[in-house]
């Protein structure tokens, strides 16, 4: 399993030699639209402790919910 240097792309492997290309760069748009629908559910923003247990702890905290 190889990741590209921008972390967009994932390459990886099979033992019959059959390699996969996985198209990432698609996960921050997702991970933005759960933790939205994470703050109109809670009807207000995450604190960080919150942000880190359901979004992640590799994401720098801001309050962030745009609909809340």
């Amino acid at each position: 399993m190889t990741l590209s240097r921008d972390a967009r792309l994932l390459a990886t492997g099979s033992n019959s030699g059959e390699v996969l290309l996985w198209d990432l760069s698609r996960l921050r748009y997702i991970r933005d639209q759960l933790t939205d629908e994470a703050c109109v559910s809670a009807r207000r923003w995450l604190d960080q402790a919150e942000r880190t247990r359901h979004v992640g702890p590799d994401f720098v905290y801001q309050e962030d919910c745009k609909s809340a």
